[in-house]
């Protein structure tokens, strides 16, 4: 089945709805999101505050190949846009920051110039202060 089919938007939607199934201010959430979604605000819903991140983060790192089916929809918009984004910017910042707590071991393991496996999409900011406000600093 196509990831921009009825029957994918109506998975997508479905597991939206049962995350929030037990929080009425998120189910409504849900709800603007089924009837005001399009393409070109994935990016704008992934980082809105609501459930949305987390549900698609959580998937991404679980690999549950089940549920990222049932999400298809919204990520591959995402990363359609994501790419198109990259393609149309005019300049890129040359430093950007991202704040994450990482377990004590988690930091002894990072060898500098190894490769990092990423499970989801990085979220990061121009401003380092915003970066810090993650990690509460």
């Amino acid at each position: 089945m196509p990831y921009d089919s009825v029957e994918a938007k109506d998975q997508f939607l479905r597991e939206c709805r049962t995350t929030c199934r037990r929080n009425v201010a998120q189910l409504a959430i849900a709800h603007e999101l089924e009837q005001t979604y399009s393409a070109s605000d994935a990016i704008n819903w992934y980082t809105r505050s609501c459930f949305l991140f987390e549900m698609i983060s959580r998937a991404l790192r679980s690999g549950d190949a089940l549920i990222l089916y049932k999400l298809r929809y919204f990520i591959v918009d995402m990363c359609k846009h994501l790419e198109f984004t990259a393609k149309t910017q005019s300049s890129w910042a040359t430093h950007v920051y991202r704040g994450t707590v990482l377990a004590k071991d988690e930091v002894e393991n990072l060898v500098v110039g190894s490769l990092v496996a990423a499970t989801g999409f990085f979220s990061s900011s121009l401003d380092l202060q915003v970066a810090k406000s993650f990690i509460g600093v």
